[in-house]
């Protein structure tokens, strides 16, 4: 995993003013399972008289940027800072804490909570050939330790 800041300048300067037209860019990386972006911020000289953002037909994030038309500038400048995360091997998964009475599997609910899953329990369908049961003996079996988080991993 690796936080990174990403600070990327485009600087145009002309020998007479000149008038800006639309500009479309694409500042922000797709948002994927390996990365995560915490923050985007755009500065812009000179300043827009409107900034707005859109999605293209393959979900790009598009900036659209105009100016006024009586506007005629000798200069133009483009500040985009990114700070993402990037993950290259996916997020890390997340650490669970199980209650002490649970760690071992199979484990016994306490008396107080039987009666909030007890419906949790019933079985809803018809399973006559047992095929629900042998793949839970399946899983259960193939799980490394007897360590409930592990029974579940499996």
């Amino acid at each position: 995993m690796a936080r990174i800041n990403i600070v990327h300048t485009t600087e145009y300067t002309y020998r007479n003013p000149v008038g800006l037209l639309r500009h479309w860019l694409m500042l922000r990386p797709d948002d994927s399972h390996d990365l995560r972006l915490h923050r985007a911020d755009l500065v812009v000289e000179p300043e827009p008289a409107s900034i707005h953002w859109k999605h293209d037909m393959f979900d790009n994030s598009i900036c659209f940027l105009d100016w006024p038309e009586t506007l005629a500038t000798d200069r133009l400048r483009i500040v985009s800072t990114l700070d993402l995360t990037h993950h290259p091997d996916g997020q890390p998964l997340p650490r669970y804490i199980l209650d002490t009475a649970a760690e071992v599997f199979p484990f016994v609910y306490a008396t107080a909570e039987i009666p909030d899953l007890l419906h949790l329990a019933e079985q809803r369908t018809s399973d006559p050939h047992g095929s629900v049961g042998t793949w839970a003996r399946r899983i259960v079996g193939e799980a490394s330790t007897p360590n409930t988080l592990d029974v579940l991993a499996a």
